[in-house]
């Protein structure tokens, strides 16, 4: 259904926490105050945007995911903070995703990690990206209840994208690789072993 949040006079106005049109338009400013170059800032709202997320997932019917867009346009901000050479906003941004993850799913946003994971200069924010698909590898994956968010063709790319972390030059990224693709062989047994036998695919010459 259309967003009818911004219509003047509508008495059917959808609250601003369930119009993803609304949520989105916090990209902007949202990723300005990360990026600010005084740690205070970045450590304030990291934990203001972990507080919106949770407040926003109360309030909505479980799985709505109503913050799915704000999130995946907040991450190349997200993933900028990581090749900043200060330690403490990296952690600052890491425990933020770190509780955001399993909040709220944006599969709109694994594109983004997949293509930093395979050409980011920054070993930190490659390193970044092999943490976080593993974390959405776990909490994303189907629960007790079959729900199922993420098909077959996406966690192939995951899967995928998780091996090529396996050849990276950096040592920690390789290991980080090796923890993400052993938790996604215990969720995808099928398509890990696919990926792991298939003739000249990413592992055949390792």
């Amino acid at each position: 259904p259309a967003d009818r949040s911004s219509i003047p006079g509508n008495n059917n106005v959808i609250p601003w926490y369930q119009s993803y049109t609304a949520l989105r338009r916090l990209a902007k400013p949202i990723g300005s105050l990360l990026l600010n170059a005084r740690s205070s800032v970045v450590k304030h709202t990291t934990h203001h945007l972990t507080y919106l997320v949770q407040k926003v997932k109360d309030l909505n019917a479980p799985n709505a995911d109503s913050c799915k867009y704000l999130l995946k346009d907040l991450l190349p901000a997200v993933l900028a903070l990581h090749a900043q050479t200060v330690k403490t906003i990296r952690a600052y941004t890491f425990d933020m995703m770190c509780m955001v993850i399993p909040l709220c799913r944006f599969k709109s946003g694994l594109p983004i990690l997949l293509e930093r994971l395979r050409k980011d200069k920054s070993r930190d924010v490659r390193e970044a990206c092999i943490k976080y698909l593993r974390l959405i590898v776990k909490y994303w994956s189907p629960s007790s209840d079959g729900n199922e968010y993420l098909t077959e063709n996406i966690c192939q790319h995951i899967g995928n994208g998780i091996a090529r972390g396996l050849l990276d030059p950096a040592q920690d990224i390789r290991k980080e690789a090796r923890n993400a693709f052993d938790l996604f062989r215990l969720k995808y047994p099928k398509i890990w072993n696919e990926i792991v036998q298939k003739k000249d695919g990413i592992l055949s010459k390792d």
